[in-house]
């Protein structure tokens, strides 16, 4: 019950509203706005990150940021069980930046063995169904993609000829989509989409 008078009360407040008091409690907790950028797009929304989102974290990399973008990460790859979801999205954004950001990021993942942890990811929820089955899958497609070369050359081309063909929509879109009980994200589906494209 109060789980519900809050998403009735946060989805009342206006976004514009809603992102200043973030930004606000980032600024006291010491959060930059290239942590927070990480951050947002890993969150346990049930929708993935935006492309948007993904374009900017990937160009931080491509600014020599890569350090802040893997702590946040590396951080949600630890994250517990029951916010399986953040995991899954840390892997959204590292399988996309292997593709599109700073062109070292496929092997400080590999050397750093990030998908290790994910590999042996483990949770259910209250039905049983095996939320971490979708985490552990992706975290092996990226550990097969880091670990072959030219596997990431290959990605890193593709993602280069379809860059500019897909638009990403935005957090409000996103929410308002969701609110109107879509089960489509706008960032990929949580039960195995790719997120090379661009």
């Amino acid at each position: 019950m109060f789980k519900a008078a809050l998403t009735t009360i946060k989805s009342a407040i206006p976004d514009e509203v809603a992102q200043a008091a973030k930004k606000r409690v980032n600024q006291w907790k010491g959060i930059g706005d290239d942590e927070a950028l990480v951050r947002d797009a890993t969150n346990s929304e049930p929708w993935g990150p935006h492309g948007e989102q993904l374009r900017a974290i990937a160009r931080l990399t491509r600014d020599g940021k890569w350090d802040v973008v893997r702590e946040v990460l590396e951080k949600r790859l630890k994250s517990a069980p029951e916010e399986w979801r953040r995991a899954y999205k840390a892997l959204t954004v590292v399988e996309y930046l292997v593709a599109n950001g700073d062109r070292a990021i496929a092997e400080d993942v590999r050397r750093r063995r990030m998908m290790d942890g994910a590999l042996r990811f483990e949770y259910k929820d209250a039905r049983g169904k095996d939320e971490g089955v979708n985490v552990r899958h992706r975290a092996e497609k990226i550990k097969a993609l880091v670990e072959d070369p030219r596997s990431v050359e290959e990605a890193r081309e593709k993602a280069e000829r379809n860059r500019g063909k897909y638009a990403g929509m935005s957090s409000e879109e996103a929410r308002t989509h969701a609110r109107r009980g879509s089960t489509s994200s706008a960032g990929g589906s949580f039960s195995g989409g790719s997120a090379l494209g661009g």
